[in-house]
């Protein structure tokens, strides 16, 4: 839920340009005369219009922190750049007065954007700041969020790097454990003339079959789990940092080229000393 100044706006963004109201394009004063004037009421993205169903007149129900709240859609916006429709995929916009009362902020803003065509001018704007209100560039902004996700994405390259390091340790235990309980057998393959390196390279192909096997499935399995989680990243992100909408998930052939390698590569490093043990 963002509340926004109508009038103010459109010099920062342009998505008020074209708001759909009952089937045809309007002029911005035009369709925002109930956005300002009527309560409890509300603009939303046409691609989240078109997810839920919505239409030009109905209401959607909101779960805040306070309670539930109906909210009237009285107008679909249509922006023209895809930046803008991402950006208000997840969005639901009400006037600045509508969404203090919603939220329980009454006569606060968490938010205010400037035009300052002066670098110049920053610190005096600084110094006319109340205690606890910063002011933060786009470059700046830009460069925090860009630390931020570069946080979140080693977060996750450990994550992973740790479930790659318990799989080894699985394979290991269990490839030992395989040698372990066929002791006699490779013995008795020794008895009948097999050479250590014979013995070896059946102990290290049974493991590359499995660990191609596996990696196989572990792919496949991958890809679904990462597609359902998606979403559950999106919010965190979107909780903890900045809004983001994921509109498509794909998959290039290098990610799937590199897991397979790294999977098979890791079974055959995992498999290497229970094969030299079992010679």
């Amino acid at each position: 839920l963002l509340g926004v100044d109508p009038f103010a706006e459109p010099p920062f963004r342009e998505y008020l340009s074209r708001i759909e109201v009952d089937g045809r394009d309007e002029n911005t004063f035009e369709a925002l005369n109930a956005f300002i004037a009527a309560p409890n009421t509300a603009l939303i993205a046409e691609t989240l219009a078109a997810r839920f169903g919505v239409e030009v007149g109905d209401s959607i129900r909101l779960r805040l922190a306070s309670g539930q709240v109906d909210l009237r859609i009285i107008g679909v916006l249509r922006p023209d750049d895809a930046a803008s429709a991402e950006a208000l995929d997840s969005l639901v916009l009400t006037d600045i007065a509508t969404a203090q009362e919603l939220l329980g902020l009454d006569g606060t803003l968490t938010r205010i954007d400037l035009i300052v065509r002066d670098e110049s001018l920053l610190p005096a704007i600084r110094a006319l700041l109340p205690a606890g209100a910063t002011l933060v560039t786009p470059r700046d902004q830009t460069s925090a969020l860009g630390q931020m996700t570069a946080a979140f994405e080693l977060n996750l390259q450990a994550l992973s790097l740790l479930a790659l390091v318990v799989g080894v340790f699985l394979i290991y235990n269990t490839v030992s454990f395989s040698v372990v309980q066929r002791r006699a057998m490779l013995g008795t393959l020794r008895a009948l003339g097999a050479t250590r390196g014979q013995i070896f390279a059946l102990i290290l192909s049974e493991s590359l079959i499995l660990g191609a096997f596996g990696t196989l499935i572990g792919l496949g399995l991958g890809v679904l789990f990462g597609r359902a989680a998606v979403g559950l990243v999106a919010q965190t992100i979107s909780d903890l940092y900045f809004t983001v909408s994921v509109q498509r998930i794909s998959v290039d052939a290098f990610t799937l080229v590199k897991g397979a390698l790294i999977g098979v590569g890791a079974s055959l490093g995992a498999a290497l000393v229970p094969s030299i043990d079992a010679t």
